[in-house]
C-alpha cells in the first residue's frame, strides 16, 4: 500500500496567525444558525476553518478575536424620558458571556475596543409608517439606539504589523469585511508573509447560484480552486469591489508590479 500523499501548506506557511473581526463572525454565524452564536458554536467554526486544506498543515500561532464590551450605562428616551439601562439587556449578557467564555479557551486572545453611545434614531420600520397618509406622532418604541464601535480595527491593525514586522507568523488568515485592513495586509505581504483573506458565507442573489462554483477571489494563495470548499465569496458592495480588487494585487508578484507601473 503507497503512504498517503504529504499535506503540505500553500507557500510553505508553516506558523499560522487567525485573526477574527468578532462582530463580523458573530453576524455571519447567526445568521446562518438563526440565533446569537455560543462559545462552541465558534469554536466548531474556527476548526473548520483550521483544517481547511490550505491551512491544515501548518502549526498554530495564535487565534485573536477582536469585539468591544457592550455599552453599560444608562440613557433616557428623548420621547418619553425613561431611563434605559443597557448593561442589562439579554444582548448585552450575551456578549459578555461569548467573551468571557473565549477568554478561557486555549491559544485564542481576546483584543477588546470600545462600544459609543451616539444617540438615538428612527427605526426602519417605524419610518415606514411615519410616511403613511395620513401621518402620525412619532412614539418613543419608534426609537432604536445608535452604537459606534472604537478601536478595534486599529487594534487589528497593529497586530498585523506586529506578527509581520516582528516575523512572528509566516501566514495570516483575516476575516473581516472592512476594507480599512487594506494598508494592514499590503504591509504583511510586502514583509514576505502569506494572507489569507475569508468573508465567510455571503448569502445574495448574486452568490447563491456561484456557491458550489467556489471564492471568486481571495487574499494570497487561497485563489479559486483551493477555496471552494470554504465557500468564501464577495457581495456586491463598494467594500467587496475593494477586497476583489486588493486581492488581484496580493496575488501579482511585487517585482511584476513594479514594473508595470
Amino acid at each position: 500500500m503507497s503512504p498517503p500523499p504529504e499535506r503540505r501548506t500553500t507557500a510553505g506557511c508553516d506558523l499560522l496567525a487567525v485573526l477574527l473581526d468578532g462582530g463580523f463572525v458573530k453576524k455571519r454565524l447567526a445568521e446562518k444558525l438563526h440565533r446569537f452564536p455560543t462559545a462552541s458554536d465558534v469554536s466548531a467554526w474556527m476548526e473548520t476553518l483550521i483544517a481547511h486544506p490550505d491551512l491544515v498543515a501548518a502549526r498554530l500561532f495564535r487565534i485573536y478575536w477582536y469585539d468591544a464590551d457592550p455599552f453599560g450605562q444608562k440613557r433616557s428616551n428623548p420621547i418619553d424620558g425613561r431611563s434605559f439601562n443597557f448593561a442589562t439587556t439579554l444582548e448585552a449578557n450575551r456578549n459578555r458571556d461569548l467573551m468571557s467564555q473565549l477568554e478561557v479557551f486555549p491559544d485564542i486572545a481576546v483584543r477588546k475596543g470600545e462600544l459609543h453611545f451616539r444617540g438615538w434614531r428612527v427605526h426602519a420600520a417605524a419610518m415606514k409608517n411615519l410616511t403613511r397618509d395620513p401621518p402620525r406622532t412619532l412614539k418613543a418604541t419608534d426609537l432604536e439606539p445608535v452604537f459606534i464601535q472604537k478601536g478595534v480595527d486599529m487594534r487589528i491593525g497593529l497586530d498585523i504589523a506586529s506578527l509581520a514586522l516582528k516575523r512572528l507568523a509566516d501566514g495570516i488568515v483575516l476575516v473581516t469585511a472592512d476594507a480599512d485592513m487594506i494598508p494592514a495586509m499590503k504591509l504583511a505581504r510586502r514583509e514576505g508573509l502569506r494572507v489569507f483573506l475569508h468573508l465567510m458565507e455571503t448569502p445574495n442573489r448574486r452568490e447563491a447560484s456561484r456557491r458550489d462554483g467556489g471564492c471568486p477571489a481571495s487574499c494570497s494563495s487561497m485563489a479559486r480552486a483551493p477555496m471552494r470548499s470554504a465557500s468564501c465569496t464577495f457581495g456586491t458592495s463598494s467594500t467587496s469591489v475593494a477586497f476583489l480588487a486588493y486581492a488581484f494585487f496580493l496575488r501579482t508578484p511585487p517585482r511584476v508590479r513594479r514594473q508595470r507601473s
